[in-house]
């Protein structure tokens, strides 16, 4: 089995080289942020170290793979999914981060008026993070159980079983649970916002380490509230972001009980840093990909979103632009929720 990692987000390549010293064998890298060509580096993880051996091409340039991977944007994905439509039909699909309208859009490009389909899946965030360094990937931090959602199947178990060959530590899920279980959507924006002036004065600070106030904690809390309402009104398993930071980093320094003491002793969080605008993807993914299509879903199953609703209109009026028309209607995600929305 070979995969592809298509992507230009740093934790493609990470990822990439994860997959490769994990499965020992060589990993295609899609990318125009590298030159072409092999790459061979150390994979660095609790003082152990594994070869890896990287295929990179440029993006546009041809190649063979068994599965695919998609670490990208939104728009970047379903573009990549165009351009490598032809080798990708028939083949298993895996989009990190998913979120609500991607698997969908992607679903589209490959799957229309095929005879063979892919199996389309996603999960609610990076599997890995890491840095890329000389001859070198340090891994700074490993999910473990992360949930994997497929495309109008409720048991993922066949696409968890396929990708597990490169990343161990998945498990099978439902696509409610990974489309809803988008920790960035829910972290960043209420951070951002606590945050506006340091972002918009350009002030050079620790997202989390320094952003993270518990002020802002209260507002992460609120909206994680909410969305276990709606997970409730779906019939999913309700697990409270608490559980979620402690099954993905229990094992890897992760201390306290409440979310600000959580986020404050993650290693994997401790370096990064604030954006100098707001406008940044922590709004034009998180708030209209992931906030506004879940206040949609919400008021469509007549659950209450006060916190949520109200961090969507205070971040549209800071940035000067209504989030939610700008956001996908659930119109074209019946595929997931019309058994709960009809």
């Amino acid at each position: 089995m070979r995969l592809a990692v298509l992507g230009s987000l740093p934790m493609a390549a990470v990822t990439a080289a994860w997959a490769s010293a994990t499965a020992g064998t060589e990993v295609v890298y899609a990318t125009d942020e590298t030159p072409p060509g092999t790459w061979s580096a150390q994979v660095t993880w609790h003082g152990h170290s594994q070869p890896a051996q990287l295929a990179r091409v440029q993006v546009g340039t041809p190649f063979e793979a068994d599965a695919f991977m998609l670490i990208a944007p939104r728009d970047e994905s379903i573009a990549l999914t165009r351009l490598y439509a032809e080798s990708m039909q028939g083949k298993p699909v895996l989009v990190a981060p998913g979120g609500f309208a991607i698997v969908e859009a992607i679903d589209e490009v490959l799957n229309t008026g095929t005879s063979i389909a892919s199996p389309v899946g996603q999960l609610p965030g990076f599997p890995i993070t890491g840095d890329v360094e000389p001859g070198n990937v340090r891994i700074r931090a490993v999910k473990r159980n992360f949930p994997l959602g497929q495309l109008r199947h409720k048991d993922s178990s066949d696409l968890v079983e396929t990708f597990r060959i490169w990343f161990p530590d998945l498990a099978a899920s439902t696509l409610a649970e990974t489309t809803l279980g988008n920790m960035n959507n829910i972290l960043h924006p209420p951070i951002l916002l606590v945050n506006a002036a340091r972002s918009e004065a350009g002030e050079d600070y620790l997202f989390y380490r320094q952003g993270a106030s518990s002020g802002a904690s209260q507002i992460i809390s609120g909206i994680d509230d909410e969305r276990l309402d709606v997970m409730r009104a779906l019939n999913q398993k309700l697990v409270p972001f608490t559980e979620l930071f402690k099954r993905y980093y229990g094992d890897q320094g992760l201390v306290g009980e409440t979310i600000d003491q959580m986020i404050a002793s993650v290693p994997t969080l401790a370096g990064a840093r604030g954006p100098k605008t707001l406008e940044h993807r922590y709004v034009s993914e998180d708030v209209i990909y992931g906030l506004a299509p879940m206040e949609e879903l919400a008021h469509r199953l007549d659950v209450a979103t006060p916190c949520l609703s109200s961090l969507i209109t205070i971040l549209s009026t800071v940035c000067g632009s209504n989030l939610r028309e700008a956001a996908p209607s659930l119109v074209d995600q019946s595929a997931l929720y019309s058994t709960a929305v009809v």
